[in-house]
């Protein structure tokens, strides 16, 4: 509570504190949500117009989980954006914690996707599924995932398991992440050695984070009773069916980043290599230490760029696969990484030379 805290935190480290809030509140509505869910894929899609239409306050309890899930998501993003910006890697534990709550996240979002059991969350989980048909002895994988042949009832349980137990486990290593940081504190923030350039956490920082929350509460509120559906599928109100594929088979907002990178591509296997180098490359700057005077500037002008190529990708990636969305797709993917590859270059050069 009096831990001493740098002055130069500003709100952009508000984002931890709302990400623990949210996930309070996703374990929580999908904690009720379970009472009413059917995990059969007979009865699943009833199910939820059941909890719309008859369970008291159902239509809230849906619409508050699956707008925090995207809430969450976009917190995400603008806290590793935070981190990438300042750019100080220092403390591994704290960083190696985080990459593995993304990756958990990801997991955990792609689960819930296909839980409503819709034509989204059917075509989508066949879809991402089969890239794991890439890999050696891809067959048994698949199996194994499936529990069937295909895309089944069996996944469905399966998904659904994976889906209630996994939050917790990530309640964990949210625990895990803050206890070590307040232990050992934020390399991004603590470049000073003075006392007087230190102040306590209580009151000023807790005053801070409440204002904060109080804030996205109402935001939260405004979209939850004016755009309750903004981040929904359409197609998944149609109920799932095997036979008939939606005209533009797409994940949520949130994966369409490397989705826009794996489908220009026309190799199978060279598309989700690429996917997932696109993935990994932002996390292998903790194997650099460097001096941060020397990389502000250069940081300012990379996560701009980063920042519109990824808006870019992610509006390309959920647009139908036509002109022009495919060659905007193809150039910005190929200026990407190329902006990737002189990131790298340049903190290589740091490394050797003025570390």
């Amino acid at each position: 509570m009096f831990t001493l805290m740098p002055l130069n935190i500003n709100y952009s480290f508000n984002f931890g504190v709302l990400l623990l809030v949210i996930l309070i509140i996703q374990i929580l509505s999908g904690f009720f949500l379970v009472f009413f869910y059917q995990n059969s894929n007979d009865f699943v899609f009833f199910s939820m117009n059941y909890i719309y239409n008859e369970v008291f306050f159902g239509n809230l309890l849906r619409n508050v989980h699956c707008i925090g899930a995207n809430f969450f998501f976009l917190f995400v993003f603008l806290h590793i954006f935070k981190t990438y910006f300042y750019s100080n890697f220092k403390n591994l534990y704290i960083l190696i914690s985080g990459i593995l709550m993304f990756f958990l996240l990801c997991g955990i979002g792609f689960l819930g996707y296909v839980l409503p059991w819709g034509q989204m969350s059917l075509w989508g989980a066949t879809v991402i599924t089969n890239l794991l048909s890439v890999f050696p002895y891809s067959n048994v994988f698949l199996f194994y995932i499936w529990g069937d042949f295909a895309v089944s009832n069996v996944t469905m349980l399966r998904f659904f398991s994976l889906h209630y137990f996994l939050p917790f486990v990530l309640l964990g290593l949210v625990f895990f992440h803050f206890n070590i940081l307040h232990l050992f504190g934020s390399s991004v923030t603590s470049f000073s050695l003075y006392f007087l350039d230190f102040i306590t956490m209580f009151p000023f920082f807790i005053f801070v984070d409440i204002f904060i929350i109080i804030l996205f509460v109402f935001f939260f509120i405004f979209v939850l009773f004016f755009f309750p559906f903004f981040f929904f599928e359409h197609d998944n109100f149609i109920l799932a069916n095997s036979l008939v594929t939606p005209n533009h088979i797409k994940p949520e907002w949130y994966f369409l980043f490397p989705y826009a990178v794996l489908r220009i591509f026309t190799s199978k296997s060279f598309g989700v290599f690429m996917l997932i180098i696109s993935i990994l490359s932002f996390f292998f700057l903790s194997l650099f230490k460097f001096n941060i005077k020397l990389t502000s500037k250069f940081n300012d002008f990379f996560i701009s760029f980063f920042v519109f190529f990824f808006i870019i990708l992610t509006f390309c990636g959920g647009s139908l696969v036509a002109y022009p969305f495919t060659e905007i797709s193809i150039f910005v993917t190929f200026i990407f990484f190329i902006l990737i590859f002189i990131y790298y270059i340049y903190y290589f050069f740091l490394f050797y030379f003025f570390s």
